[in-house]
């Protein structure tokens, strides 16, 4: 069999054509290895993150217990006449909010009836007076005959109650008594025609005006009491037992709702039942003088049905850390600055407040307390201090990650180095 010389000819450059490519791959894959970068290991630094630190201290704390409530009079009365007539003067401040003091005038009923029926009640009494003396005389008389007759028959004496004319005197002693007791109740309809406020009082409303008829079953005005106003507040039940109302004085502020007027008030008795909706306590505040009659350094006057906040300031917690809510972790943790590193700590929490938390352990008054907000915050976080020497700060980092680092290290460098710094050390 005789070979194609055009065969033979392909083959040959089908050989020369794959030992070119060949030639062009090997050369290229030399020249790419060649010109590789070199990649060297270095140690990642790390990151430390600046802080805001305080420091705490320890105080005693007086345990408060704050609710809302509604200002109500401590007493109220609805103002009656205690006789019947004709409206004839009105106080000027007989109207909604006047204020009226302790024993001032409130209003008076025409009294020109009550003073007839006094004349004629002292008419009477003169009259019974003269009868009383008449039968003294006559009992004086009958005692004188009887005296008489014993002496010439003693035998014969009436001593009996009907011979001294006892039961005519007896009659005419009750004529008197009862004319005296219509004078006084003459008298006492005069007195009870002027109605006087029976202590310092303030108009809530009225329904009469002069010259309105009235009679004892006429509501005239509604009165409230303003020496004394009270604040019925809802308390937690489990809070009660801190604010020591076994003893006296405990003392609450009230505050309007919405306003900075404040006033001093005294917890003046616990309720014996709790509010039907939230099972809250009910606890009731007394504030005195509200109005400011007797005070000399009075600005706003509390509002009868105003709403106010009241703190009721109860027993006293001894020794303890007062922590400010937004450094406080977790409920119950707290972030601390531990040598360059975030610590974190549980806390012992004694009593809480709506800005501030009180505990006794797990804090020391030398501890360095986080105050900045850290996103993603672990125990051994690398931090520093806001303000603090960052040379400082960055060598013992240095020294601190060189120490850890180079007993680990794979390269020759850093086995020598760290062989170095162990002889050093």
């Amino acid at each position: 069999m005789h070979n194609n010389p055009s065969s033979r000819k392909k083959i040959v450059i089908n050989t020369l054509v794959f030992a070119l490519m060949l030639v062009l791959g090997v050369s290229g894959y030399m020249l790419f290895m060649g010109s590789k970068p070199k990649v060297t290991k270095k140690k990642v630094a790390k990151k430390t993150i600046t802080v805001e630190v305080t420091h705490l201290g320890k105080e005693d704390v007086p345990m408060q217990v704050t609710g809302t409530g509604r200002v109500i009079p401590a007493r109220q009365i609805e103002l009656k006449p205690e006789v019947s007539g004709t409206v004839s003067w009105i106080a000027p401040e007989f109207a909604a909010g006047g204020i009226i003091k302790k024993g001032d005038v409130i209003l008076r009923i025409d009294s020109r009836d009550y003073e007839l029926n006094l004349r004629k009640s002292q008419s009477a009494l003169a009259s019974a007076e003269a009868s009383l003396m008449l039968e003294e005389g006559q009992q004086r008389v009958a005692q004188e005959g009887i005296r008489i007759l014993g002496a010439e028959d003693k035998k014969d004496r009436f001593s009996t109650e009907l011979a001294l004319r006892k039961p005519q005197l007896m009659q005419a002693e009750a004529s008197v008594a009862k004319a005296k007791a219509e004078v006084e109740q003459a008298e006492l309809d005069i007195q009870r025609c002027e109605l006087r406020a029976p202590f310092n009082i303030m108009v809530q409303d009225t329904s009469v005006n002069l010259g309105s008829r009235v009679t004892t079953s006429t509501t005239l005005a509604t009165l409230a009491g303003i020496d004394e106003y009270w604040v019925e507040t809802a308390v937690p039940v489990d809070r009660l037992e801190y604010l020591g109302l076994s003893r006296d004085n405990v003392s609450a502020e009230i505050v309007r709702q919405g306003g900075l007027s404040r006033w001093k008030g005294k917890v003046v008795r616990l309720k014996g039942s709790l509010t039907e909706s939230t099972r809250l306590a009910r606890v009731v505040v007394a504030i005195k003088d509200p109005r400011g009659l007797t005070s000399k350094n009075f600005t706003m006057p509390l509002m009868l049905g105003d709403y106010v906040d009241v703190t009721i300031t109860g027993n006293i917690i001894k020794s303890v850390f007062r922590i400010p809510r937004n450094v406080v972790r977790n409920e119950n943790e707290l972030w601390l600055y531990n040598n360059g590193e975030l610590e974190i700590r549980k806390l012992n929490i004694v009593w809480k407040t709506p800005t501030d938390v009180f505990a006794s352990e797990g804090v020391n008054g030398s501890d360095q307390v986080i105050a900045s907000h850290l996103s993603h915050a672990y125990s051994g976080m690398s931090i520093s201090i806001h303000g603090s020497s960052q040379s400082e700060l960055a060598k013992k980092n240095s020294e601190k990650n060189t120490t850890k680092q180079a007993p680990v290290s794979n390269s020759n460098n850093g086995t020598m180095s760290g062989k170095k710094t162990a002889a050093a050390e």
